[in-house]
Formats: C-alpha cells, sequence, structure tokens
C-alpha cells in the first residue's frame, strides 16, 4: 500500500484515486473466493468421515478436530404391570417403579440404583452387615455393582395414588434386597486406541457416572493410567459450621487414609489423582483455587452427575485445552454441547446435543475425526497462504508492468509483461 502511494503520488494523482487504489488492495489480498476455497478440504473430510459411518452436523468442527489436546470419554465405551415409572435420576442416582402383581390386591415399588444412594433409602435391619465390605469387593475388581430394593405399599394406595405420588414418598423405607454385579468388559479396540492418543501426547481422561473404584480399576485396565502408577482418591471432610473450612483427605486407592494433602508432592509424574461429583462440587466451593493444579493431575472423575460434567469440560477449556467428549447417553448431552468435539456413540438423546455422530460403536471414531480434522486443517492453512500468495504475487506484478510502462517503450514492454506473466504462471503452477 505505501509503494502504491508512492507511485501514485509522485505521478500527481488525484487524493481520491490515491485513496479507492490504495484501500483496493486490501480486496485484491483477501480475495472474495478465499472462504470457498478453504472449505474444499472441510468438504472432502466430511465425505471421508460420513463413509465411515461418522455423521457431523457441524463442519467447521472438524477442522477443531484437528487441534484435540485432550479426550475425555464415558466409561462405557410373570403377571406384573407397571402403574408408573420414575425415570433415571442424576441427582437421585437410582430409578424406581410402581407395580400391581395381579394376583395381589396391593402395589409394589422397585427401585434400583447406586448402592451408596438406596443405602441410605433403605430400612437399616434390611442391609446386610458387610454390605459395605462386599461393595468394596465387588468395585475394586472392576464390576460395575446395581444395588436393588423394594417396598410393599398399602392396599388403600389405588391407580390414582400412584399418579399423584412423588418420587420422594416412594424412594424411601425400602427393604434391601440385594446386588446386582455386572461385568463390563472393554472392546477389543479401547487399548489400542487409548495407546495411539498417549503415543500422539493427547491425554486422556475418564468421565463417568459409576462408582470411582470401578472406575480406577477401568482406568488401569485400559491402560489409561499405568499399572504401577499410584492413584489418590480425594475426598472433602465433613463440616457442621459453615464458616468452617473442610480438610483435603486423600486415600490410596488401595491402602488407607492419608490426611495431609501437602505430604502429596502433586507434581509427582508417576501419581495420580481420581475424584468423586461430591468432591468437586466441594473443591468448587471451598478450594476453587486449586482445581487447576489438581485437573492436570486428575484421570479419573466418577459418580459425576450430568451438569457436573458440563463444568468438568469448560473447566478444562479454561486451562487451553482443546477437548474432545465421547459419550452415549443422556447424561452427556451437556458436556457433548459444550466440548469443542462431541461425539455420541448413540442416535438417540446425546446426538441432538453432539456435532458428530458415530455409527462405529467404539471410540475408535474419534482416530478418525483427529485424522480428518488435521488434515482439513492442513489444507485450510495451505489454501490461505496459496490464495494470498497469489494475490500479493498479482498485485506486485501489476506495480511491475505499471512502473515499466511509463519508463519503456511498447515494445520493451511487451517483452517484459510476457517474462512476468510467464514467471507467474510456473510459480503457482508448483504452489499448486
Amino acid at each position: 500500500m505505501g509503494y502504491a502511494l508512492y507511485l501514485y503520488y509522485v505521478r500527481n494523482a488525484s487524493v481520491a484515486e490515491m485513496s479507492f487504489r490504495s484501500l483496493d488492495i486490501i480486496t485484491i489480498v483477501v480475495p472474495a473466493a478465499l472462504p470457498a476455497a478453504m472449505t474444499i478440504g472441510t468438504v472432502y473430510s466430511q465425505s471421508r468421515l460420513k463413509k465411515l459411518k461418522i455423521f457431523c452436523i457441524s463442519p467447521p468442527r472438524i477442522n477443531v478436530c484437528g487441534k484435540i489436546k485432550l479426550a475425555c470419554f464415558d466409561k462405557s465405551s410373570y403377571q406384573i404391570g407397571i402403574i408408573r415409572e420414575f425415570s433415571f435420576s442424576s441427582t437421585a442416582q437410582c430409578m424406581s417403579v410402581i407395580c400391581k402383581d395381579l394376583k395381589k390386591p396391593n402395589m409394589f415399588a422397585f427401585t434400583k440404583g447406586a448402592p451408596e444412594k438406596l443405602y441410605n433409602f433403605c430400612i437399616p435391619e434390611t442391609i446386610p452387615t458387610d454390605f459395605q465390605n462386599r461393595l468394596s469387593f465387588y468395585t475394586t475388581r472392576g464390576f460395575r455393582v446395581i444395588a436393588l430394593a423394594y417396598k410393599e405399599l398399602p392396599v388403600k394406595f389405588k391407580w390414582t395414588d400412584a399418579q399423584a405420588a412423588e418420587r420422594d414418598m416412594i424412594e424411601h423405607d425400602l427393604e434391601f434386597l440385594g446386588l446386582l454385579i455386572l461385568q463390563n468388559p472393554l472392546k477389543s479396540e479401547t487399548v489400542p486406541v487409548l495407546r495411539q492418543f498417549r503415543n500422539a501426547n493427547i491425554r486422556t481422561v475418564m468421565i463417568t457416572g459409576d462408582n470411582i473404584r470401578t472406575a480406577i480399576l477401568v482406568a488401569r485396565d485400559c491402560e489409561m493410567v499405568d499399572s504401577s502408577a499410584t492413584i489418590y482418591i480425594l475426598s472433602v471432610t465433613e463440616v457442621n459450621n459453615i464458616n468452617e473450612k473442610p480438610n483435603i483427605e486423600m486415600e490410596k486407592a488401595d491402602s488407607g487414609v492419608q490426611p495431609d494433602f501437602t505430604a502429596i508432592d502433586i507434581y509427582d509424574t508417576n501419581s495420580y489423582f481420581a475424584i468423586d461429583g461430591k468432591t468437586w462440587t466441594n473443591l468448587k466451593l471451598y478450594y476453587e483455587d486449586l482445581i487447576p493444579s489438581l485437573l492436570v493431575r486428575t484421570t479419573v472423575f466418577a459418580r459425576f452427575q450430568p451438569d457436573q460434567k458440563t463444568q468438568l469440560v469448560t473447566s478444562f477449556q479454561d486451562l487451553d485445552y482443546i477437548v474432545s467428549m465421547v459419550g452415549d447417553g443422556a447424561n452427556d448431552c451437556g458436556a457433548l454441547k459444550a466440548a469443542h468435539v462431541g461425539v455420541s456413540l448413540s442416535p438417540a438423546e446425546a446426538s441432538v446435543a453432539a456435532p458428530f455422530t458415530s455409527g462405529i460403536p467404539d471410540i475408535s471414531c474419534i482416530i478418525w475425526l483427529i485424522l480428518e480434522g488435521r488434515c482439513s486443517l492442513v489444507t485450510s492453512f495451505s489454501i490461505f497462504k496459496y490464495m494470498a500468495l497469489y494475490s500479493m504475487i498479482q498485485f506486485v506484478t501489476i506495480l511491475i508492468i505499471y512502473t515499466c510502462h511509463s519508463m519503456l517503450g511498447n515494445f520493451q514492454f511487451l517483452f517484459i509483461d510476457l517474462i512476468i506473466t510467464t514467471t507467474l504462471a510456473v510459480t503457482m503452477g508448483r504452489q499448486g
């Protein structure tokens, strides 16, 4: 622009022409076709992803996939009529149904949910004395544990009462039935995919609604955490006085409690932290200044409710992570929407919130997204540089031709014009 202004000035051009021609340089260097040209890589990446059964409703997110530095995963990777159902509540961590046995005059309520929650809903006399030991035994071995309970409703409790009842009225004074033990084996693709993440220096964390000890064992099994590494479970002590600040306690995953927080070096590279949703809430309330330091060392986040998952994703984003989230349930919707790259493994509720929906039923889809994202990102940068370079060379050529035209005769001008035009064509051919 400075050179153009100089040429117009020494040739006594008007101020209006000088301003117009100088500002016109902007439209030359940044051509109108640039946005369209930069979408080429994204369009081709989207087409290849579709062939892999990975569908995208927000194409600009494909470029973001190439910048992922943190990957978050959910762990998953007889004649009775149901009168009413209380859907699963992430707050209560349970669900209930009111049933009617056609052979009996009264109704029954059945509840299933997190053992530690149902423990408080049940009549103490119905709970075995070794409940906690049994629960710890199964969760530390990676089993998924669901508690079952029921209660018999009064004979006068009718259909209209069932429709008007609040779930708090149903989910109390239950009789404990037992623990349902489920094995949730890792998919064969999980470990190789997480190894690829580690080799690419992309951090992985687990965000789940399951028991914290189950999540820790799964994290070890899938090599998200080294088998030799030490994992500390963080918790915040209960306080009676609202003005009193609670203490942070750390329990070794396979040991006892270590109440002295400062005794552990948070920069020790061979130790990790695990926290649950309750601890997360207390940390945000009392120790918000410690959260950034804890986030870079915490790998397992268990018993997290939907809003807590969303808070966690945004907290990672505040640390300048480009965050991806893979989930398959309705409780993941908030986190999928908040993440830079949200991938739903389910065609149901979660797919509405996520910009990507995968027909591949495992986490390998995120590898394809990162690969295509990097391809698209590199293509976009290259096209931007190509278009900018083309425009700048074109403009410099025009200036040289304009200068030569005023200094040389017609024949010499045509000869120089031919040389410059040929050089431009060869240069742009190499760039292409």
